[in-house]
């Protein structure tokens, strides 16, 4: 049980980045952007690449995934999603955009790097460690504690930072900061780059638990789910909703098989959608961090 606990909470907590990710663009320009996951995948095959070319360690591969992963993001939005907002779009040529991004991602490594399946090198001198009857992975210490932290310096960020309070303020209405001033372009640029470079640490943590390929990208979908469990619009809700995803996941697979585990994670998204659609943040009374108008 404790095991199973352990390692909800370190999967839990590469959820949280993603779904934050996630949630930061959601809670800016009120879309799903599902082009998230081409910047999870696209990182995670440059740290593969990075990692086994220039023999590098776990920590200079994560800095410079996150660097890449939010440059990669800030393309996308200028390409993808900038013209579209120029032109006052509705939300759904977002969504759409971001749908076909993510495609047009997806296809184009599967064309240069086929359906192959790509290992990261191993970085730890020991793959886990002994406690009492625990057998604790040392990748998952890695990916529990160095997500911790970063969710810390985000919290940092978005409360005690000028930029952080202007990413807020946006969240709540992207035209009056423009009329006060205040550039939203680079705004939205700077929430996107905070976006991809949180998907860059999880991709590297994704390509190092599972493996690197095309389709890694598809899992956005926990973060998407995440949100609707946490509350869309909320980052806290955001990471509550990763967290208890995490653990569910874990806890079904262990106990009920890896087949019956997906289904179970979209029940819990379903009945939330029914019976709760504020999701965790209106039970706790978490508010919408960033970002008040739920749309799709």
């Amino acid at each position: 049980m404790i095991q199973q606990f352990v390692n909800g909470l370190s999967l839990g907590a590469v959820y949280a980045l993603i779904a934050v990710g996630f949630a930061l663009v959601f809670s800016i320009l009120k879309f799903s952007n599902f082009s998230h996951g081409s910047v999870i995948m696209l990182s995670a095959y440059f740290g593969l690449w990075l990692s086994s070319t220039f023999k590098v360690g776990l920590l200079p591969t994560l800095l410079a995934s996150m660097v890449v992963g939010g440059l990669i993001a800030v393309i996308i939005e200028r390409l993808g999603f900038r013209p579209i907002r120029k032109k006052n779009g509705p939300l759904i040529y977002f969504f759409v955009s971001s749908i076909a991004i993510s495609m047009f991602f997806q296809y184009l490594m599967t064309a240069l790097m086929g359906g192959q399946f790509f290992m990261y090198p191993d970085f730890m001198k020991t793959s886990s460690i002994n406690v009492g009857d625990l057998t604790i992975p040392v990748l998952n210490i890695y990916m529990l504690a160095i997500s911790t932290v970063t969710l810390i310096v985000l919290l940092y960020l978005l409360y005690k930072t000028k930029i952080g309070i202007a990413i807020r303020a946006a969240s709540s209405d992207l035209l009056t900061p423009n009329l006060m001033g205040i550039n939203t372009d680079f705004i939205v640029s700077v929430t996107f780059f905070v976006s991809g470079a949180l998907a860059g640490i999880a991709g590297v943590f994704l390509g190092l638990s599972l493996s690197v390929y095309p389709q890694l990208g598809s899992l956005v979908l926990k973060a998407f789910i995440a949100t609707v469990i946490g509350g869309l619009g909320s980052l806290g809700g955001a990471v509550v909703g990763a967290f208890l995803l995490g653990l569910a996941e874990t806890f079904s697979t262990a106990y009920l098989g890896g087949d019956v585990t997906p289904m179970i994670t979209f029940t819990i998204m379903i009945l939330f959608l029914l019976l709760k659609p504020e999701g965790i943040a209106g039970l706790l009374g978490l508010g919408k961090n960033a970002g008040t108008t739920q749309k799709a």
